[in-house]
């Protein structure tokens, strides 16, 4: 049985990637847990096989070692880098830009920066590396913007009966979003939330309206 804190850790489109990076994970002592959410069947006909998505999740307090341990198994990794490597061509400003958003790239370029930084002599010490990274899921933790236009047209649907209006305002007024540092948090602001719930109370009314409506004309 999955652990209340286990959350999603890292999302991956490739089985082999997916497999290694587990493998360090659990040589390391730290538990966790494979998913497959690959799509079987595209109904956009894009993709014949499907989308594939593989995530890996864990305890979200395991979410720093996790990290240190894929950085330490990166390091020893690098080798000789090409001296033509896109990285060698950014700004010091952009390579710490890359270590904020760590999420955003992968680990071979997030460990990269930090050693080109290091080369210039600009190595980042872990407390400035914390304050970065702090400032950064500040921002991610902001509510997304105001809903308007999803509220109108699920209070549109839930004025018919809509079954969609419930699932608008149940969407609006319970999704959450995972940072990555773990922390989960409600993806909408506070009064979109209540709008959302009102939705799906009043979709539920009028649904109830509607079929005894229904019932009262054919009897």
């Amino acid at each position: 049985m999955m652990q209340k804190n286990v959350v999603t850790y890292k999302v991956f489109s490739s089985k082999q990637e997916v497999i290694e990076t587990a493998k360090i994970l659990q040589g390391a002592g730290i538990e966790i847990y494979l998913d497959d959410y690959s799509q079987i069947f595209d109904p956009s006909f894009s993709n014949i096989q499907g989308e594939k998505e593989y995530r890996i999740k864990l305890d979200k307090d395991n979410f720093g070692e996790a990290d240190a341990v894929l950085e330490a198994a990166m390091s020893e990794q690098l080798g000789d880098v090409p001296a033509d490597y896109y990285l060698f061509s950014f700004s010091n400003g952009e390579l710490k830009e890359i270590l904020a958003k760590r999420e955003e790239w992968n680990l071979f370029d997030y460990v990269l920066s930090k050693k080109i930084l290091s080369d210039r002599g600009l190595g980042i010490n872990e407390s400035e590396l914390e304050i970065i990274r702090e400032k950064h899921m500040a921002e991610l933790a902001q509510p997304a913007e105001s809903q308007h236009g999803s509220i109108i047209i699920g209070f549109i649907f839930a004025l018919a009966g809509g079954f969609l209006g419930i699932l608008i305002g149940w969407y609006i007024s319970s999704q959450k979003k995972t940072l990555p540092n773990g922390e989960q948090l409600f993806a909408f602001n506070d009064a979109d939330r209540r709008w959302g719930k009102r939705i799906c109370f009043f979709s539920v009314f009028m649904w109830i309206f509607w079929m005894g409506l229904i019932f009262w004309l054919k009897n």
